[in-house]
């Protein structure tokens, strides 16, 4: 017996059935194993000389407009096709289609590669296999407006123009949350929980905080960014956090940053200098850790881009070349 096509659309448009609450805490669990990430920065910012970054190798990357994705992946996409670095490896695909994604997500999982493309008919997913064939295939249809796969293969959870938060996976499509967002704002999802701009965020199946106005009237959000139980707000002022119904500053003067589930780095831009941050959440504030000039020592006076990951740091400058770092306890001779 099939399923009633009324429970699919609703005056004319379609609809995804509801995700069964078995789902919902399956997949809350995984996220949280998903995330969890090795990191030695506990390590380092303990050291009695504290810690340093040290130079590994500088890529000139051409005329590519890079972008970072999560995972120390840069994605390019220009005259119809994708090209994604990973650690100095390059992969490129033609894409069988002509609109550019509107966001892009990167998941590796044992030898495979996993690339999902956010369309404007719905999300496109290749996969770069150890020798090199590439497989598409599509998993939810509808206007994509920001992705999460970091459990990919097994699901693909999405935010879709006019249908709200979905989770695709081999069971079918379903509804995580019926939170509406519009193309023309900066968004983000991450399970369980769901950013839109400088309007409101929250967690799936509850209300959504408002907090539009926490910000000041010349403010407007660039980027934003999910993390547990909060939001972060990159506007065009300063760096942000939202959690508990609170706002704190971060930071001054909009900087690229990276957050990787236990410490948000950022790349500030001072008068006198431009320095890699790091900063740790704890009892209820954003604490420094530590920082590091990079333009005294590097000659970097710009950050486009930043990707952290354990101890390796990426940084894009404004000449489009790719820096690449290790974080390192200082030593007696820089001391």
């Amino acid at each position: 017996m099939g399923v009633p096509i009324d429970l699919y659309k609703v005056s004319g448009r379609r609809r995804y059935l509801d995700c069964p609450e078995w789902l919902k805490l399956k997949l809350e669990g995984d996220m949280q194993k998903a995330n969890v990430l090795q990191n030695n920065m506990n390590t380092f910012r303990f050291h009695p000389l504290g810690w340093k970054l040290v130079l590994n190798n500088c890529v000139p990357m051409g005329d590519s407009q890079l972008s970072a994705c999560r995972g120390m992946y840069w994605v390019s996409i220009a005259k119809g096709r994708l090209t994604v670095w990973e650690g100095g490896i390059v992969r490129e695909v033609d894409l069988p289609f002509d609109d550019i994604p509107s966001c892009v997500d990167c998941r590796r999982t044992g030898e495979a590669l996993y690339v999902a493309l956010g369309m404007q008919d719905g999300v496109h997913i290749v996969r770069f296999a150890p020798d090199g064939e590439e497989t598409w295939h599509s998993v939810t249809r509808g206007k994509c407006l920001a992705l999460d796969v970091a459990m990919a293969p097994r699901y693909t959870v999405c935010l879709i123009e006019k249908e709200g938060v979905l989770v695709a996976g081999r069971g079918g499509v379903f509804r995580l949350s019926e939170a509406s967002a519009a193309g023309t704002e900066p968004v983000d999802v991450m399970v369980p929980q769901v950013a839109m701009g400088s309007r409101h965020g929250g967690v799936f199946d509850s209300c959504l905080e408002d907090f539009d106005h926490m910000l000041s009237l010349e403010e407007r959000v660039l980027s934003t960014k999910c993390i547990p139980c909060g939001v972060l707000l990159q506007t065009n002022i300063r760096l942000v956090s939202v959690q508990n119904g609170e706002l704190r500053t971060i930071s001054y003067g909009s900087p690229c940053f990276c957050y990787d589930g236990a410490y948000l780095y950022a790349a500030e831009q001072h008068l006198y200098g431009t320095c890699f941050t790091v900063y740790e959440y704890t009892e209820r504030e954003w604490c420094n850790v530590g920082y590091y000039d990079i333009r005294a020592n590097f000659g970097i006076r710009k950050v486009m881009g930043l990707n952290v990951s354990d101890t390796r740091v990426e940084l894009l400058g404004e000449g489009n070349e790719l820096y690449v770092f290790d974080i390192q306890p200082a030593s007696y001779e820089q001391a």
